[in-house]
């Protein structure tokens, strides 16, 4: 046992083992005064020695340091003073204690670089370390890896990598587990590589102030993750990620309450007056007999699935846990959230990349890519950049595009037949641009809409529906929007066709300057010139008029003779008009002005 005390406290340097072998050197005494007398063999002022190296090893070395909080213990510890370093072996493992965090490896290597202050240490794997929850009392953060992790200093941060297979691994408190069986994980951050850069200390050697509530743990500035990325979390599943890069801060101080009955001597212009608040009343208590009221099932969790080539967030934290505030994707982004309910789509972004900034009042989200696609539940909008903005409830698309909504009427302004379980499809294209903003929708250029056997096509049209869409996730109740008026201009062309059994029986074009729609009240106005075409079924030989004051009509079979079914061939009829045109579909009638042919 050797025991060496340092320092004016008596804290000591503690060595257990079986064998220590030691190495001395002389001391450098070049420029020291010279003694006062000639030195004796056996005088220890005349050796001069220091340690150059030591080597202990047996069944057990332990080696115990009451400056550095540290406890260790293995089977072959070397110490070379020229590099000061302290190189601890195991066999199995070594086992070091350090300020409650325990460390379980193969090899743990530390050496002093520069001032004692600057540690740097090897350990080789594979190794785990538990870290000790201040708050908790707990160590329910491992930190795993197989081959390497080595922590030094990089400008003012501490710093930890982790290579081979590592892992950050956040346990739920409180387990009691038996031997074999695998904890239950909070959260999880795995990669191929990890590095940490641990906060810096303040200038008197202390860690800076943390808010009331956090954990005693050295928290992390920033972390990245390299290779094979995943990260598990309630809230967030990150998968197929090449790099994941996380920043932290803390979030701001909440500003301090006045204090009951306290009065500002003076108050400084233009503040406002506090006005205290009523109090809230008091609840009354059941009364006796009544059944207790059950309170409604938590909704279960609906974690975000993320997978893209490079991801970076920035997280607050906010007591004890931690709240996204912004990320930046990069690469095959696609994000997927379930749906909330069964008659839900849930959430499903694809593009190349992805911004999303978190606000109170909701989301702004941008998705650039070759043809970006953002499914928020019923509304599925794509484009070359699609931009949403949850705050004030806005969507638009810079460029070529598409969108897709539920509509329970058709093109034409007729409803869809009440035994209908879903509404049909509306399908909108564009080759200039876009604005939703809820209620009201603009499109321009190359306007292209298909809903079922209806089309529309027009170079500008205005969408406005019979109630608020909202963006946000879980807000979207009831049944879905209705378009309630529409509007084209410019070069329209609306087409409705009906099938049955594969067979064309009805076609009906129309084509004019302008076209609007009041689904409401099933009215059609198309503004001339333009021109109606029917394609129908109807009584092969039948033909219309003539003239004026003429009747067609086809030749008689002879009498007594057996009447033949009469069949049935699809039938052109053409309307040319200048002035407009008016259609009713409540009423099933147009009618058209000016210059009809």
């Amino acid at each position: 046992e050797v025991v060496r005390r340092t320092g004016p406290s008596g804290a000591c340097d503690q060595l257990d083992c079986e064998h220590l072998e030691l190495q001395f050197t002389r001391k450098n005494t070049e420029g020291a005064p010279p003694p006062s007398a000639p030195a004796r063999f056996d005088d220890t002022r005349g050796a001069q020695l220091e340690i150059d190296s030591a080597h202990a090893w047996g069944n057990q070395v332990t080696i115990a340091s009451d400056g550095e909080c540290l406890t260790a213990f293995g089977n072959d510890l070397v110490y070379d003073a020229r590099t000061r370093q302290s190189t601890l072996k195991g066999a199995p493992e070594m086992v070091a204690l350090k300020d409650g965090h325990e460390i379980r490896a193969q090899v743990l290597r530390m050496s002093s670089v520069g001032d004692k202050q600057a540690q740097h240490a090897e350990i080789d794997g594979p190794g785990v370390i538990n870290m000790l929850d201040g708050a908790t009392k707990e160590r329910t953060l491992q930190a795993r890896f197989k081959t390497k992790l080595v922590t030094g200093k990089e400008g003012f941060f501490d710093v930890l990598t982790l290579t081979g297979d590592a892992a950050f691994e956040e346990l739920e408190p409180g387990q009691q587990l038996t031997a074999g069986q695998k904890p239950k994980l909070k959260q999880l951050l795995q990669a191929d590589r990890l590095k940490v850069w641990l906060e810096p200390t303040t200038e008197a050697g202390k860690t800076a102030a943390r808010p009331a509530g956090d954990s005693q743990r050295h928290r992390p500035h920033h972390v990245e993750a390299v290779g094979r990325v995943v990260a598990q979390s309630p809230d967030m599943t990150v998968h197929d990620t090449d790099r994941l890069l996380v920043w932290f801060k803390d979030a701001p101080a909440s500003p301090a309450a006045p204090t009951p009955g306290s009065q500002p001597v003076s108050a400084r212009p233009g503040a406002e007056p506090f006005v205290a608040q009523k109090p809230v009343g008091t609840i009354p208590a059941p009364a006796a007999g009544s059944p207790n009221v059950t309170p409604a099932p938590a909704k279960p969790r609906r974690p975000i699935d993320l997978s893209a080539r490079s991801v970076d967030a920035h997280v607050i934290r906010v007591g004890s846990h931690n709240e996204l505030e912004k990320v930046w994707c990069e690469g095959n982004v696609h994000v997927v959230q379930a749906p909330e309910s069964k008659d839900d789509k849930g959430v499903d972004i694809k593009g190349q990349t992805l911004q999303l900034v978190k606000f109170p009042e909701g989301h702004v989200l941008t998705v650039t890519g070759e043809l970006a696609e953002v499914m928020l539940d019923k509304l599925t909008i794509i484009g070359p950049e699609v931009n949403i903005d949850q705050k004030d409830n806005k969507a638009w698309v810079n460029g070529l595009g598409a969108m897709r909504m539920p509509s329970n009427a058709d093109l034409s302004g007729e409803k869809m037949g009440a035994k209908r379980e879903q509404p049909a499809e509306l399908t909108i294209h564009w080759n200039g641009d876009m604005f939703f903003n809820g209620k009201y929708a603009l499109y321009h250029g190359g306007v292209q809409a298909e809903q079922e056997n209806s089309r529309l096509s027009c170079q500008t049209m205005q969408v406005f529906l019979d109630q608020y869409v909202s963006l946000k996730e879980g807000a979207r109740k009831g049944p879905p929007a209705r378009v309630e008026n529409l509007v084209c201009d410019k070069s329209v062309r609306v087409e409705d066709t009906e099938r049955k059994d594969g067979k064309l029986i009805r076609y009906q074009r129309i084509e004019s300057l302008e076209l609007s729609f009041n689904n409401e009240d099933g009215v059609m106005v198309a503004p001339g010139p333009g021109v109606l075409r029917l394609l129908q079924l109807g009584t092969q030989g039948d033909m219309m008029p003539a003239g004026p004051g003429t009747t067609a009509t086809a030749a008689k079979p002879p009498s007594g003779a057996a009447t033949a079914p009469k069949e049935e061939e699809l039938k052109l009829t053409r309307i040319n008009f200048l002035g407009r045109m008016f259609a009713n579909n409540n009423t099933r009638t147009a009618v058209f002005y000016d210059n009809v042919e």
